[in-house]
């Protein structure tokens, strides 16, 4: 057996992960006394030559000068392991953790150790601990997908190989794991695909896949020039290797280097036109560089070869969304909450998709069941009182609203939303205290300085509601509801000089709102102007009549959806 491989790990014709070098195992002694820091370099000089047998006891007698050193118990576990004295690695390790517990190298090979003893619970435990801490390092992802796969978890099996693959795409171990996973869930044609790919990988030219891997370097040290010279290396090849053009890609990609991975990307997908990932992972890139039709072909590509796939049905539906495309979007929405039923974020997006499509009751559900996976989240609670306020259950809105201000009290739009819904429900004093604190919590919120003044006109306060629309006017000077109160207020106060000209001014930023010509028409009757009275009567009840056409269709629209979907088997 390799040094550093699990004892469990026995699978011929494809490669494993290897040991990391001696030169990157751990943290570097800075602070060492002059004895101590000579044993240490005189180790490291050992390690460098692969002798870790004769490294051992020169670590063994820097100890003995500073027992609390943890680089020293972090190496000396080292040359143990390396050495296949497992239980003294262990040990040492252990040490070292207790000394410094934020050492992901340490819970690496922690992790490691337990591997080599198929102590498969255990290198979970030092995986997850080293996941904690930040990014993992070396083969993490790789190593705790084994070990949930040994256990039987190929969900979470699934998840790391997928995100080490993301890493060092051109890994054929890691498609080998892959195909094994599928395999084991019964997606035997995706199986197929993953062992083909590692027989691809297994041919491919490994001068390439070593630059591959120079390339991932450059990119951590942040060499932007020697990056875009091995890419450009890489693509000029001839012949093209296409699982080489894919990596080449999706590792850039995955920097952010989109502009220089589209092209390989498209050679991949070229090449290789029924490979899921190849069209997958070019949708995705073509999405941030903003050619969204050419996403849209290589999403949908990729969505026909793996109907039940979350990613490309979840991309597609943001695509959708972002282009107001919402019926499609919906869809999409719908074939990734079947392909992961518990994800919050697209069951919050469906609802929202619903909701802007008219379709409050659709939305509802999904809502609730976003704020209920996910109750840290206040954005799902926010749509969920729309979608109530929209079905006119103003009671449940308000519980929804009473809800997110527990969770999160210092949010002022929650105070707004339940002083708002107290008033849908008729009960605009109990609203009022509510509102004063949302503007407490949030001074800048326009609705709540609205929500003041709509109580205060109420309830015939007309000095005070009219300050607090000015407020709001302010913040926001088109603000539709600040530039209703405030003409209101002023015919209210039989000011009708000044409500003909906030009404006025007004009117070019909403030129369709009609209440704007309604309250015109009464402050120019009270003028005793009889002809622009009519005149914006007239333009009141043209406006109004269109409304109502308007909300008659979408009534119908609404009925005939909601039909068919009923007739629907």
């Amino acid at each position: 057996m390799a040094q550093g491989q699990s004892p469990q790990r026995k699978s011929p014709a494809h490669s494993q992960p290897q040991s990391p070098a001696p030169e990157a195992v751990g943290p570097s002694a800075n602070n060492l006394q002059d004895r101590p820091e000579q044993l240490f370099h005189q180790a490291t000089d050992l390690f460098a030559a692969n002798k870790f047998s004769e490294a051992v006891p020169v670590l063994q007698e820097a100890e003995k000068l500073v027992p609390r050193e943890p680089v020293i118990h972090h190496y000396l576990g080292y040359a143990l392991w390396k050495d296949n004295r497992y239980k003294e690695a262990g040990q040492e390790f252990e040490e070292a953790r207790r000394l410094d517990p934020k050492n992901a190298y340490t819970l690496y090979f922690q992790g490691r150790v337990f591997d080599d003893q198929a102590e498969t619970a255990a290198a979970i435990h030092a995986y997850e601990s080293e996941f904690s801490l930040g990014t993992p390092v070396y083969d993490t992802y790789q190593r705790l997908g084994g070990a949930y796969l040994r256990r039987g978890d190929t969900k979470r099996a699934l998840d790391m190989i997928q995100k080490a693959l993301q890493l060092t795409p051109w890994e054929s171990s890691l498609h080998y794991q892959l195909a094994r996973i599928y395999q084991k869930t019964g997606r035997l044609q995706e199986a197929k695909e993953e062992f083909d790919a590692t027989d691809r990988l297994k041919q491919s030219d490994q001068a390439s896949i070593q630059k591959l891997l120079d390339m991932s370097m450059a990119i951590q040290r942040g060499k932007a020039d020697q990056v875009f010279a091995i890419r450009d290396e890489l693509f000029a090849q001839t012949p093209r290797d296409p699982e080489i053009m894919d990596s080449l890609g999706l590792v850039l990609a995955k920097n952010g280097f989109y502009s220089e991975a589209a092209d390989p990307l498209e050679v991949a997908a070229q090449m290789m036109p029924e490979s899921f990932e190849a069209n997958y992972n070019l949708g995705l890139t073509l999405m941030k560089l903003g050619r969204p039709e050419d996403a849209e072909a290589a999403l949908k590509k990729a969505a026909e070869l793996r109907p039940t796939d979350f990613g490309p049905n979840s991309a597609l539906a943001v695509l959708y969304v972002t282009q107001r495309r919402r019926r499609e979007a919906i869809e999409r929405l719908k074939a990734a909450n079947l392909a992961r039923p518990r994800d919050a974020g697209i069951l919050a997006l469906l609802g929202d998709q619903y909701l802007q499509a008219d379709d409050a009751d659709a939305a509802i559900p999904f809502l609730v069941e976003a704020v209920r996976i996910k109750p840290d989240n206040p954005d799902p609670y926010h749509v969920l009182i729309q979608a109530y306020e929209t079905d006119k259950d103003f009671a449940s809105a308000l519980s929804v609203a009473q809800n997110g201000a527990e969770h999160f009290p210092s949010d002022g739009r929650f105070q707004f939303e339940i002083g708002n819904q107290l008033s849908n429900l008729g009960r605009y004093q109990d609203g009022l205290p509510y509102a004063d604190k949302s503007v407490q919590l949030n001074p800048s919120l326009v609705e709540g300085h609205d929500l003041i003044g709509d109580i205060e006109l109420r309830r015939g306060d007309y000095d005070q509601a009219l300050a607090s629309f000015q407020k709001a006017k302010a913040i926001d000077p088109a603000d539709l509801e600040a530039l209703r109160g405030i003409g209101q207020t002023l015919v209210r106060m039989k000011r009708y000089d000044e409500a003909v000209a906030a009404l006025n001014d007004a009117i070019p930023l909403h030129p369709n709102e009609p209440e704007f010509y309604y309250d015109l028409s009464q402050a120019y009757v009270r003028l005793g102007d009889r002809d622009k009275a009519a005149e914006a009567s007239a333009k009141f009840r043209e406006l109004h009549a269109i409304e109502v056409a308007r909300q008659n269709a979408e009534d119908q629209r609404r009925a005939l959806e909601q039909k068919g979907a009923s007739t629907k088997p």
